[in-house]
């Protein structure tokens, strides 16, 4: 998977990827797990490019504390101009996927998730 930004926006170029690495993949950029239900079977190559998923990720790194360097030919990284957004991830990403066959839908489905209760450090000899 290659990641590069440019005038565009954010573009994700990912030459062999099964349709659940896809979901993973897209995960990143949503505010919940994408899961893959499509049952098809392979790998694909896949170029998603989109200017919202530039703006999804600069908002999770101003959430985290993060700045990140300024877009080519943008203003610089300000996530006050992100937050006033309508929505992040806006309709464009929904319409690259949906180019390409495929739609996200929000519905409630069984996730796995790893929980760690506790976790304590343990000494290691130098």
């Amino acid at each position: 998977m290659r990641t590069t930004r440019g005038e565009n926006g954010l573009t994700i170029d990912m030459l062999q990827v099964s349709m659940p690495g896809l979901a993973d993949a897209l995960s990143t950029f949503m505010d919940r797990p994408v899961v893959d239900m499509t049952k098809l079977k392979g790998n694909y190559q896949v170029v998603l490019a989109s200017r919202d998923m530039d703006y999804y990720v600069r908002a999770r790194a101003a959430a985290k504390g993060l700045r990140l360097p300024p877009p080519p030919g943008g203003a610089a990284d300000d996530p006050g101009s992100v937050a006033t957004a309508s929505d992040p991830i806006g309709g464009s990403i929904f319409k690259t996927l949906e180019k390409l066959g495929l739609k996200l839908d929000r519905r409630k489905a069984p996730v796995e998730m790893l929980v760690v209760d506790h976790l304590e450090k343990t000494p290691t000899g130098n």
